[in-house]
């Protein structure tokens, strides 16, 4: 009985339990709005705000974004969530707004994760082509095997003898072709 009592106690679990009544509440609202079109209730908040963000009639970015500043969620925890909401709605667009970016929101590595997590390797490749560390970048293209944008971006480099043996320890023939011609 004295467990119950810290965790009623614990400022953590009140906030936890704070937001998740928070987003009971706003997607019941949407839930009533949408007169029980959107499944939205009983929802994680990272499904919620996918559901707010994400292609059709109940999209509503400004609720997300309310939504995100009363349970002061961090930005790029934020952007993360819509990201995934938009890869999963294949709102690629909204993506490639993100990739254009000169400075997004959340790091090109996390978005070309994402990309490449929903089987879109030439967004993935778009993405990690802007990682701004060299090492990171070419690493990456190297370990998603995304070949093409890999060895350009190794040739492109003025230390490309640094990455050629590791690209070609992890590459099919043809790119060992392409490596060594």
């Amino acid at each position: 009985m004295n467990a119950v009592a810290l965790y009623k106690d614990n400022a953590f679990y009140k906030t936890m339990l704070a937001d998740m009544q928070r987003v009971e509440d706003k997607s019941s609202t949407v839930f009533r709005q949408s007169k029980g079109d959107i499944d939205c209730v009983d929802k994680s908040a990272q499904s919620f705000i996918g559901i707010l963000v994400g292609e059709g009639p109940h999209r509503n970015d400004d609720h997300a974004k309310r939504l995100r500043k009363e349970m002061n969620m961090a930005e790029r925890l934020f952007e993360t969530i819509i990201v995934q909401a938009h890869i999963k709605e294949k709102m690629w667009l909204d993506v490639k707004t993100k990739i254009d970016m000169k400075k997004p929101p959340l790091p090109f590595a996390a978005i070309g994760e994402l990309c490449y997590s929903a089987n879109n390797r030439e967004k993935a490749a778009e993405a990690i082509k802007k990682v701004a560390d060299e090492d990171t970048r070419i690493y990456m293209l190297i370990d998603y095997q995304l070949w093409q944008p890999a060895v350009e971006e190794v040739f492109a480099t003025k230390n490309s003898g640094d990455y050629i043996p590791y690209l070609v320890s992890k590459c099919p023939a043809w790119v060992k072709d392409q490596v060594q011609a």
